[in-house]
């Protein structure tokens, strides 16, 4: 956390396809970065994420498989 109110997050994911499907799905990966913060103590939470997608370990901007996106949400607690 950055302060009380503030968060930043990173993160990693991969998904591997079993032997039975590896010849109908990519292994795919993903690496986000992500901002969040609370207001109103913990009652409500801004956060959004960029990030980017890659498949079979070809990261390269030039590959038409891989993507750019973005995530904005508001969540609102009891």
């Amino acid at each position: 956390m950055i302060s009380k109110r503030s968060e930043v997050a990173i993160r990693y994911a991969e998904v591997i396809p079993s032997e039975e499907i590896r010849g109908f799905e990519n292994q795919g990966e993903e690496a986000t970065l992500g901002y969040s913060r609370y207001l109103n103590g913990h009652r409500i939470k801004i956060q959004g994420n960029f990030g980017y997608g890659w498949a079979n370990n070809e990261w390269i901007l030039r590959n038409t498989s891989n993507f750019w996106f973005g995530v904005f949400q508001v969540e609102f607690g009891i």
